[in-house]
């Protein structure tokens, strides 16, 4: 007796990359971080890789400046694996985390690099975007989290947390970050309340991490 199912062939995309190392850009596609630093963006309806993020060479800029021509070949988007990307709430911008210690933000209408952001000294593991889109927090082995305009890329807070984060959380009214670290195979939840400051410049400030073994 048939009750109207039918059997569909799963669209098969061979990629070496963390399962949950993908977002979804629209209806039609997403975008996957490997572990080669390649961003890939591919098809959701066909399962085919389409094109790919790329970012310019180094001393790409110089180059433009003095009027010698660019390298034919663009390079991957990081120079090491990427840890976690994450896509902003209106679609206009993404944002990768790898382990060659920056993160990039990407411009998804032109589908180009629009700022690398430096300062983390190890793997950059993960990261999140505020619900307002206007900052950026990443957490890092090197033990600490950082805020950063998600316009400029601009670092306005770093946090030392002390523990290798991997994985961070920021309250949609930007004022508690919640994260998870590890550290001599110990686990810790660290809440951090952020206090927003009025001086020249602006910032952020925190008060202490608060631990919590688990």
């Amino acid at each position: 007796m048939s009750h109207g199912s039918s059997n569909v062939d799963a669209k098969i995309l061979a990629l070496e990359a963390n399962v949950d190392c993908t977002a979804v850009l629209d209806n039609h596609e997403a975008v996957t971080g490997t572990r080669k630093g390649e961003l890939t963006i591919w098809s959701m309806r066909t399962g085919k890789q389409l094109r790919q993020l790329v970012a310019p060479p180094t001393g790409y800029s110089t180059l433009q400046r003095s009027g010698r021509s660019p390298p034919a070949t663009m390079a991957n988007a990081h120079t090491g694996e990427v840890k976690a990307v994450q896509i902003s709430r209106d679609g206009k911008f993404l944002v990768s985390a790898s382990a060659d210690t920056t993160l990039k933000i990407w411009n998804l209408e032109t589908e180009k690099l629009s700022s690398t952001l430096k300062g983390h000294t190890d793997e950059v593991w993960c990261c999140t975007i505020s619900s307002d889109d206007d900052m950026v927090v990443s957490g890092s082995r090197d033990g600490t989290i950082r805020l950063w305009k998600s316009a400029g890329g601009q670092l306005t807070s770093l946090f030392n947390a002390g523990v290798d984060i991997f994985s961070v959380r920021l309250s949609s009214d930007k004022r508690t970050i919640v994260a998870l670290g590890d550290k001599f195979a110990t686990r810790k939840l660290v809440m951090l309340q952020i206090v927003h400051t009025r001086t020249k410049g602006g910032g952020s400030r925190a008060t202490s991490p608060l631990p919590v073994h688990y």
